[in-house]
């Protein structure tokens, strides 16, 4: 109670040493400066509001961009797409070998006549080659796409059947390397064809 009556009493000796209007122009000030601070406050509120949210969208458009340019420039670069090249024939040629000397394993392992298990066996083992090749191949990349993606769909089937076909026939070492070469070379040749047709575009 006694507050308010303090409060009162020291206005009005404000009022009669100082004047009216001193005391309310220094209360108008004082309100005046807490409201400019308040505008002031609130403005940059609303503007760091207003930037950070099309900024985040800027830079994220931004960072697109740049991916697409980086895909665009791998596509005209020569050098990128002779090095992809390069990989992919190295790979594909070295299961010639894999694949020729799974043959011979297998020629000397199994009975090749019990068709059931050496097919389950051929499965298994072109499916080995298969799953190193797609791993391998998947380190590399040509415009943003791993160099594993190019490659023909169901290629381990047609070497699966080459080399049944291959086991049902008596040997024959040149006959053989010349078939796997071949069956290889279709594959590279249109794994390549892929890969030329991704670079026109």
């Amino acid at each position: 109670m006694n507050d308010p009556v303090t409060g009162g009493l020291e206005i009005a000796k404000g009022i009669s040493e100082y004047g009216l209007l001193i005391v309310l122009s220094a209360f108008f000030v004082v309100l005046s400066l807490v409201l400019w601070l308040t505008v002031v406050r609130r403005y940059f509120k609303l503007t760091d509001e207003s930037i950070s949210a099309p900024m985040k969208q800027l830079i994220a458009i931004s960072n697109q961009q740049n991916t697409y340019l980086l895909d665009i420039r791998e596509g005209l670069s020569d050098k990128t797409f002779f090095q992809s090249k390069i990989i992919l024939e190295t790979m594909i040629r070295c299961d010639i070998d894999t694949t020729l000397d799974m043959l011979n394993q297998v020629r000397e392992e199994n009975n090749l006549n019990d068709l059931t298990s050496l097919q389950e066996k051929i499965r298994r083992l072109v499916h080995n080659v298969s799953n190193k090749r797609y791993e391998d191949l998947s380190a590399f990349s040509y415009k943003g796409v791993k160099l594993s993606s190019y490659l023909e769909d169901g290629w381990q089937t047609r070497v699966e059947s080459l080399v049944l076909k291959e086991l049902s026939l008596p040997f024959n070492e040149s006959r053989t390397y010349t078939n796997v070469k071949i069956l290889y070379e279709d594959i590279l040749s249109k794994t390549l064809n892929a890969l030329n047709y991704h670079g026109c575009y």
